[in-house]
C-alpha cells in the first residue's frame, strides 16, 4: 500500500475526480493537511488527473514533468517567485495543453507574495490550474480563501499508515505500535 492507494480511497480525491468527469472543476484550488509529504502527493495525484495523459503519470510521480511545476519544495516562495509564476502562466505547455503549478506551503508566503498570486487566481488563463498547498489556513489572505475551492485531505487510516511502515520495512510489532500515534498522518 503506498500514498497513490490510499489517496485514491479519499472521499476528497473521489469528489474531485466526481467534479472533473462532470466539468465542474475549479482552477483553483487549496488543499489542506497537517501532513506536507500527504499534501504534495495528493497534489501530483490530482495533477495526473488534469494532464489525463497515462504516458505522463510515471513523470508526475518523480516531478520531472515539464508542464506539472512544483515551487516550494526546496525553500519558502518569495515575491520574486510568485512573480515569475504570474508571468509563466501565460507561456504554453511543452507536452500538454494544461499546465499545472502546485505551491507548496502556500501558509508560510508573505502577504506580499500572496497579493501577487491574487490575480492569477481570480483569472487564470485556460487550462492554468493552481494547487495551493496548506497545513493551516491562518496567515492566508481571505482574498485567496474566498477565491479557491478549499478541500480538506481525509486523515489517514491508522490500518493504511501500519500497512505503509510494514512494506517500507518496518517490524509488524514496530508498525503496529507507531501507527496509532501518527494522529491519522502518515509522516
Amino acid at each position: 500500500m503506498n500514498y497513490s492507494e490510499v489517496i485514491e480511497k479519499t472521499h476528497a480525491y473521489n469528489n474531485i475526480r466526481r467534479d472533473m468527469e462532470s466539468k465542474r472543476f475549479a482552477h483553483a484550488f487549496l488543499f489542506v493537511s497537517a501532513d506536507t509529504d500527504y499534501l504534495l502527493e495528493f497534489a501530483k495525484k490530482v495533477s495526473m488527473l488534469i494532464i489525463d495523459d497515462k504516458n505522463a503519470n510515471n513523470k508526475i510521480q518523480k516531478e520531472v514533468y515539464p508542464d506539472v511545476i512544483i515551487l516550494g519544495k526546496t525553500s519558502k516562495i518569495t515575491s520574486q517567485d510568485a512573480s515569475q509564476l504570474t508571468q509563466s502562466v501565460y507561456v504554453r505547455g511543452y507536452n500538454s495543453d494544461k499546465k499545472v503549478y502546485i505551491l507548496i506551503d502556500c501558509d508560510e508566503m508573505n502577504e506580499e507574495s500572496q497579493n501577487k498570486l491574487l490575480k492569477t487566481i481570480e483569472e487564470p488563463p485556460e487550462n492554468v490550474y493552481l494547487l495551493l498547498l496548506a497545513r493551516n489556513t491562518n496567515s492566508l489572505l481571505q482574498t485567496i480563501l474566498s477565491r479557491v475551492s478549499k478541500v480538506e485531505l481525509d486523515k489517514i487510516e491508522t490500518g493504511d499508515i501500519e500497512r505503509m511502515l510494514v512494506e517500507s520495512g518496518v517490524s509488524n510489532i514496530t508498525a503496529s505500535e507507531v501507527a496509532p500515534c501518527s494522529n491519522n498522518n502518515a509522516m
